[in-house]
């Protein structure tokens, strides 16, 4: 509801000459909306797919080990029709390739370090898999060296 008041200083003069105050006509929104409007406005539901969320891992680390490194990942919070991970490498900024892809109960993986030449390095990509095909890549971090 809108309402205005207007106050002003006049004198005498000036309320003589105004017009005397009458009653207005205010338009006022329905409180309760037609059977139609309702039955419009209402969503309908249909039997489409549900919308699932897609989430990266989180805190992705390698450490080093005897014989290459072990990449470590948190799980995302949004584990609804979270089917596994993928973890890819690329080396020296080559094409990513798919080291292995584990469930969603793995939340790590060892990976082997070979002789390489000097100045190699090795990009981890960690990524949820997701039911509905969908997929979130985690951060992509490097190890010098070459590992698989």
């Amino acid at each position: 509801m809108l309402a205005l008041i207007v106050i002003s200083k006049s004198n005498k003069s000036d309320d003589d000459a105004a017009p005397a105050a009458s009653p207005s006509t205010i338009a006022t929104a329905s409180a309760t909306p037609t059977e139609s409007a309702s039955e419009s406005a209402m969503p309908s539901e249909s039997p489409a797919a549900t919308v699932v969320t897609v989430e990266a891992p989180s805190g992705i680390v390698a450490h080093y080990t005897a014989t290459g490194a072990t990449v470590f990942w948190k799980a995302p919070s949004a584990v609804e029709g979270l089917t596994g991970y993928t973890v890819e490498l690329s080396v020296s900024n080559g094409p990513w390739k798919i080291a292995a892809t584990v469930p969603a109960t793995q939340l790590s993986l060892d990976i082997t370090k070979s002789e390489s030449t000097k100045g190699t390095w090795t990009s981890v990509r960690v990524s949820s898999v997701y039911s509905d095909s969908q997929t979130a890549a985690g951060k992509v971090f490097g190890l010098p060296g070459l590992f698989s």
